[in-house]
């Protein structure tokens, strides 16, 4: 995926990187610290990377949010970050959801498969044929942010890495798991102990960009 045929060397490669808040980067002190900006850097001249990733969004398509209480429809397939993904017509695609599917008003565990297969058919039925990446999201210790934002911390440990494993394998995808990326005593969290820190980013980046090499 990484090397260039003759016939293929002025190609423009696309990637695309989908998903939530910690693909669009935040808990980084800015928005060129985030994985995809970093992988971008990384890959070099002949990689356009974009940075579709949205705050809260999860894959259940099926939740339906209580506006009674402010709620916003995160649902990543009805906010624009999705279109403009799909628009982009990437060569190669990384998607990484559940943190927020994980959350008590959100989860269910077959709405969080259909909504994870459903995005992945939609992008391999593109044009260019990309080559896709579902990645499983890093774990979060149990903390006051995590309790405040109401993520199940052993849902997004134990339910959400096995169906991402699920749908890989009968999509048949590359898979990517980042759940033991992060060694909480190492300064790879922010502060709120859900998003990584700059130096997590670029861990991050740098196991995903092997990841990609390996499969190139």
């Amino acid at each position: 995926m990484l090397d260039y045929d003759k016939k293929d060397s002025g190609k423009i490669h696309r990637v695309a990187c989908v998903g939530d808040s910690i693909t669009r980067g935040v808990g980084s002190s800015n928005i060129n610290m985030s994985y995809p900006s970093r992988l971008g850097s990384e890959l070099g001249g002949k990689y356009l990377v974009g940075n579709f990733g949205h705050d809260g969004a999860y894959i259940n398509m099926h939740h339906t949010a209580n506006t009674a209480l402010n709620e916003q429809d995160l649902s990543y397939i009805r906010l624009s970050e999705y279109e403009k993904a799909l628009d982009f017509n990437p060569n190669v695609v990384i998607i990484m959801f559940g943190t927020n599917d994980s959350k008590q008003n959100v989860w269910d565990s077959e709405s969080f498969k259909a909504g994870l297969e459903t995005i992945v058919r939609r992008f391999k039925a593109l044009e260019s044929k990309p080559v896709i990446y579902l990645m499983i999201p890093p774990t979060v210790e149990d903390s006051y942010y995590s309790r405040l934002y109401l993520i199940q911390t052993e849902t997004l440990k134990e339910e959400v890495p096995k169906i991402v494993r699920e749908v890989a394998r009968e999509v048949d995808v590359h898979l990517i798991d980042l759940r033991e990326l992060y060694d909480m005593s190492k300064g790879l969290v922010s502060r709120d102990r859900i998003h990584p820190s700059d130096e997590g980013y670029r861990v991050m980046t740098d196991y995903i960009h092997n990841h990609l090499k390996s499969h190139g």
